[in-house]
């Protein structure tokens, strides 16, 4: 008796035999095989499924989300356009609600157009938009831009400020068609007219 060969003259594994020449059978006849197993391919379609359909609906809550973004934008930047449009008419330089209201349609502005990238077209023509307004006056410590930002909400406003939206005024009165209040409200009539695309 070896330790190969315990018991008898048979091997450790008596089926062992038939198991090999049993796969060499089917192997050889083809028959006798099990059915694939159509289990995982099934999963696979199930998963590509869920994953398209969660693709598609990201895709459309981005569009709706940005949407919504074009909307407040288009929105506040016709609210801006007004008060520039207002501001050309008549002095409101010594206002503070006038001022205030301009101060605060500026911060939605900000707001909303900030929330775009560098790969989106409006991109470009706001930020040229927002450096016309803080390079205004190009030689004073404090643009424009600075003081609608900086004096929303308050009761006291600074007298540049006001003395600012009195030049706007009174350059326009005297050159309406080349103002800044002009070239302001027509780069607000591009930024709106590439949100409507």
């Amino acid at each position: 008796m070896s330790i190969d060969n315990p018991v008898g003259g048979h091997s450790q594994d008596p089926y062992e035999p038939y198991r090999i020449y049993g796969e060499q059978q089917n192997r050889e006849q083809g028959s006798g095989k099990r059915p694939p197993n159509k289990r995982p391919h099934l999963v696979s379609q199930i998963l590509s499924l869920i994953k398209k359909t969660l693709e598609s609906m990201l895709k459309s809550s981005k569009k709706n989300v940005h949407g919504k973004r074009k909307g407040s934008l288009q929105e506040n930047l016709l609210q801006f356009k007004a008060a520039l449009d207002t501001l050309k008419k008549t002095d409101f330089s010594q206002d503070v609600t006038f001022l205030n209201h301009l101060s605060e349609i500026w911060h939605h502005v900000l707001e909303d157009g900030l929330r775009f990238t560098t790969s989106d077209p409006f991109f470009v023509p706001f930020q040229s938009f927002l450096s016309e307004l803080q390079n205004y006056p190009p030689s004073d410590e404090h643009p424009f831009a600075y003081y609608l930002t900086e004096y929303t909400g308050h009761m006291w406003l600074p007298f540049p400020y006001m003395e600012l939206v009195r030049n706007l005024h009174q350059n326009y009165q005297n050159h309406p068609k080349t103002s800044l209040l002009e070239r302001w409200t027509q780069l607000l009539d591009e930024l709106m007219t590439i949100l409507s695309m």
